[in-house]
């Protein structure tokens, strides 16, 4: 989406945050995840507020407690990396803090976490009690749904 320099960004991302349109959310997070010269381009100003309308608009989760889906977890995924990339490296982690510790309203979204705690190494930067709560997500969900693949899968690190 955002591959090629783009002006007036902050305006089309606020559009298309606004708009409400699931499938549009989830193509703009993807894009922005793994675009970061997106963020470079704007002003300070500019970023915060594209931070504060990414925070405000937290992908949920499919309803059946029991399905975790790669679906869900990619997209809780992109989520969080375009967080991360309106974010100074501070206030991103004490974002994700206040995320773990307070925000999570169902434990699947600890999976999409996995990525940047995991495999970006966050995990030594949150806080013990952060990284003792997404662990318990992990565990109390792996022990409530033994038999769901994707839970072991992104779990055992192979994802």
């Amino acid at each position: 989406m955002f591959h090629l320099p783009v002006k007036q960004a902050h305006s089309i991302i606020s559009e298309i945050i606004g708009s409400g349109n699931a499938y549009g959310f989830e193509v703009l997070v993807a894009s922005l995840e793994e675009n970061y010269e997106v963020a470079k381009s704007m002003t300070a100003d500019e970023r915060q507020d594209v931070f504060e309308q990414l925070n405000k608009n937290k992908p949920g989760m499919v309803s059946d407690m029991s399905l975790l889906g790669v679906g869900s977890v990619s997209k809780y995924t992109s989520w969080v990396g375009s967080l991360r990339a309106f974010s100074t490296e501070e206030a991103f982690i004490k974002n994700l803090n206040d995320l773990i510790e307070n925000r999570i309203s169902d434990p699947r979204e600890a999976f999409g976490l996995y990525d940047i705690l995991i495999k970006k190494n966050y995990s030594e930067k949150v806080s013990s009690s952060a990284l003792r709560k997404y662990n318990f997500f992990i565990a109390t969900y792996q022990e409530s749904y033994p038999k769901n693949r994707i839970a072991e899968l992104v779990s055992s690190g192979n994802w």
